[in-house]
């Protein structure tokens, strides 16, 4: 048996593969091994199968969970697609209004610059280049938003606010927000979406009535690929086919040319920009600085629902927890009161 298996792959399979290459491969294509990390989870399930290959009712056990795991994954999946089909009808049956966007970051190594046909000889193969880092926000129904930056522009969760808050911001020029939701998906990344400063964020978006609603949402880890990333090699793609990019501007013009395509991304039309980003804002305490201004400011003109308000702190508190108090971070019950 094991001959037989080692004539097939060396003469048999070859030649199935090219047929079926050139045949059908413009109908389905066969895709290939993954070279991405898998499922940590699928990956313990794959093993202990194999090895309980001898022991059916133990074997059937480990295949119920390992099925109950994809079906979890699966789900959450079909929540995304959901969201993303309401984000893209304008009005809802019910009248309700909603957005759904999706942020991730493409592979650093696409962007490196200057990029030239040179550099693939020897005596430059060694030359260190640098590399602009890519994030994509995709608001399904309304646009697309591509931020370049340097390396030297920090990426934490002020990042991510700030790419956001501009996405909301060109929404709002045409749009009425403050009766829409808010669906923000992204992967299992805690440096970018799954963080305490976007939660905070979303409570100062809800709190000061900018927003109706708010929900962060994450795909399982492994079980992350969608479809930023499918357009994420579309872009590859045609940035190797780019044979000389000198600066961050090329790449801008290149991109924003991609962009300009209306079969590109056809449900985002109402904006499409290539922005190159040399700084931020630093969200972590400017959200929380703003949110206790416009409280005190507004607290006498509007009514706001219980707990929005800030009280004042007990005397009998000891200074010691005050001070713990004003280091942390504390998101209220409703609407995201900052201690």
């Amino acid at each position: 048996m094991p001959f037989v298996w080692m004539f097939f792959f060396r003469t048999i399979h070859p030649v199935l593969s090219q047929v079926w290459a050139e045949s059908f491969g413009a109908k389905l294509a066969l895709r290939e091994e993954s070279h991405h990390a898998q499922c940590g989870v699928c990956t313990r399930h794959k093993l202990l199968l194999r090895k309980l290959s001898g022991d059916r009712q133990l074997r059937n056990q480990q295949m119920k969970a390992y099925s109950e795991h994809l079906q979890r994954q699966y789900d959450d999946r079909v929540q995304y697609w959901a969201a993303r089909t309401r984000s893209r009808i304008p009005v809802l049956p019910d009248g309700e209004h909603s957005i759904c966007l999706i942020t991730d970051g493409q592979d650093h190594n696409k962007y490196r610059y200057p990029r030239d046909t040179i550099f693939q000889s020897k005596e430059l193969s060694g030359c260190i280049r640098p590399c602009m880092d890519a994030t994509a926000v995709i608001a399904h129904g309304y646009g697309i938003l591509m931020a370049l930056s340097e390396p030297f522009v920090r990426k934490d969760s002020s990042w991510s606010c700030e790419l956001i808050a501009y996405v909301v911001n060109q929404i709002s020029e045409t749009s009425d927000i403050r009766k829409m939701e808010l669906i923000c998906q992204a992967d299992n990344t805690s440096r970018e979406v799954k963080n305490n400063t976007l939660t905070r964020m979303a409570g100062y978006l809800i709190g000061s009535r900018r927003l109706k609603r708010m929900e962060l949402r994450f795909l399982q880890s492994g079980h992350s690929h969608e479809d930023v990333d499918a357009w994420f090699s579309v872009l590859s793609n045609l940035l190797e086919s780019k044979k000389h990019l000198e600066t961050p501007e090329d790449f801008q013009q290149v991109l924003q040319e991609f962009l300009v395509d209306p079969k590109q991304r056809p449900h985002e039309q109402k904006f499409r920009e290539v922005k190159i980003v040399n700084s931020i804002r630093n969200w972590i305490f400017d959200c929380k600085k703003t949110m206790r201004e416009e409280l005190n400011q507004f607290n006498s003109s509007l009514n706001f629902p219980l707990g929005l308000v800030p009280q004042k702190r007990p005397p009998q508190v000891p200074k010691s927890l005050i001070k713990c108090r004003e280091n942390m971070d504390l998101l209220g019950t409703c609407g995201g009161l900052l201690w």
